[in-house]
């Protein structure tokens, strides 16, 4: 887990700590919600 991302780099992301990491690919998932309660049902 890293702390807040500073900026997204040609080849990975640079982190409000000083770091900096490379990646293949960065998945944004602003705005999730999950619908998995609604169709996940749980024997008692």
């Amino acid at each position: 887990v890293m702390e807040g991302v500073k900026e997204i780099t040609r080849n990975g992301a640079k982190f409000l700590d000083g770091q900096e990491k490379e990646f293949d690919a960065i998945i944004l998932a602003t705005g999730y919600k999950s619908n998995v309660p609604s169709w996940l049902k749980v024997k008692n």
